[in-house]
């Protein structure tokens, strides 16, 4: 009997960090404690990391008292631009995959490529945001090593960031993260684009739903002018799923959204999304520094994108559809 084809996953991130930068994190253990395979509500216990061809590497992350391993070897070392190691999480299943990262220069940025092999069919929604959620996180962590470095004015004087990755309690800042969050869906919703720009960091960047970029505040508030100025877009309603604690002044929001046509009662559910806010707290003061719309197509899972619908639409009707013009 043949074996059933084992899908391949592939996730790509635009980061604001030179490639050398991205790539060199993957392997420092003092970096990639914060955002490989940490969840939000564990404990990474154990980093070890032997960077050369042959070497391996282990991460346990202790989750409800449980310690789950995520451990592998390194095949391909080739910085900044390729990484490739295998992989396994023994607790869930003792095969290994293989994982593929590449890193493309992109401008004073970069553009990497991770592509996971053979995965398990049953695991292939959850290796998709997994991986998501980690470059996010990579993104939240190298962004605010660099806001340190500015301030101390030199790495040698950067203190480490805490090896724990927390999750935010119904703390003020996750309030204040979690209010920002619907002011950005207000401005969109009120046609506002200086309302909406005023939200992110001097040089944030917006990653839109059909894939475009646009980088800093300044072009942010024309595009989104541009926007409103040509037609009056559908409304957003948003659900935020999490926020995750990064650093102290850092974070990361994943979210769903859909949209209602104005004068119209019900979600146009091909515009339904998934949403992710990376957030950088400075002088006090939170600001989104991406934000990213991702279709929520759900590709060959419908169960998926009608249960999203469901709860978006009971969202909406709990709200009302005037809580949308506020």
């Amino acid at each position: 009997m043949n074996e059933p084809k084992r899908p391949t996953v592939r996730v790509t991130h635009r980061f604001r960090a030179s490639a050398e930068r991205v790539f060199d994190a993957w392997l420092d253990p003092a970096h990639a404690g914060k955002f490989l395979f940490a969840t939000p509500g564990g404990q990474m216990i154990r980093i070890d990391i032997d960077p050369r061809v042959g070497g391996q590497f282990t991460f346990v992350d202790r989750r409800d008292g449980i310690d789950v391993e995520h451990r592998g070897s390194y095949k391909e070392i080739d910085r900044p631009r390729r990484l490739v190691f295998t992989f396994a999480v023994p607790l869930y299943s003792a095969e290994q995959t293989r994982v593929v990262v590449e890193i493309e220069p992109r401008g004073s940025g970069c553009e990497l490529t991770l592509t996971h092999e053979r995965v398990l069919p049953e695991y292939e929604a959850q290796t998709v945001s997994g991986w998501s959620a980690i470059l996010m996180a990579l993104e939240a962590t190298l962004h605010s090593l660099s806001v340190e470095r500015d301030e101390h004015s030199s790495l040698d004087r950067i203190h480490p960031l805490n090896q724990e990755t927390r999750p935010m309690t119904a703390s003020a800042d996750e309030e204040v993260i979690r209010a920002l969050y619907q002011e950005l869906l207000d401005g969109w919703n009120r046609q506002s684009a200086s309302d909406m720009a005023r939200l992110f960091i001097a040089e944030g960047l917006v990653v839109g739903f059909d894939g475009s970029e646009t980088e800093n505040r300044s072009a942010i508030e024309d595009a989104m002018a541009r926007i409103f100025a040509d037609h009056a877009p559908a409304r957003y309603i948003g659900l935020v799923r999490a926020v995750q604690r990064l650093s102290d002044d850092a974070a990361v929001v994943h979210a769903v959204a859909g949209m209602v046509p104005r004068g119209k009662q019900e979600l146009k559910t091909d515009r339904n999304c998934v949403q992710t806010l990376t957030l950088v707290k400075r002088d006090g003061e939170w600001g989104v520094a991406v934000f990213q719309n991702t279709p929520a197509k759900y590709d060959g899972r419908p169960e998926d994108a009608q249960r999203l619908t469901a709860e978006l639409t009971s969202a909406l009707e709990a709200r009302g559809i005037a809580a949308l013009d506020g």
